[in-house]
């Protein structure tokens, strides 16, 4: 019986374990998509920037053409 019971925990650790491992893993990738999303609106805010500068005819650095 003994034996049975410490296979029983020995199997709930494992899950635990396992579990655990698996939260990580999902807390990493939240992680990435959001310095990736951030990345992508950093992007997006330069192009409309740029967008803005070529409306008015101008070069980024502000010269006139």
């Amino acid at each position: 019986a003994q034996t049975a019971v410490a296979r029983e925990e020995m199997l709930s650790a494992q899950h635990l374990a396992e579990e655990a491992a698996v939260d990580a893993e999902l807390a990493n990738a939240i992680t990435r998509n959001r310095k990736a999303e951030e990345a992508v609106e950093e992007i997006n805010d330069t192009i409309e920037v740029l967008r803005q500068e070529i409306a008015r005819g101008q070069s980024p650095m502000g010269e006139t053409r």
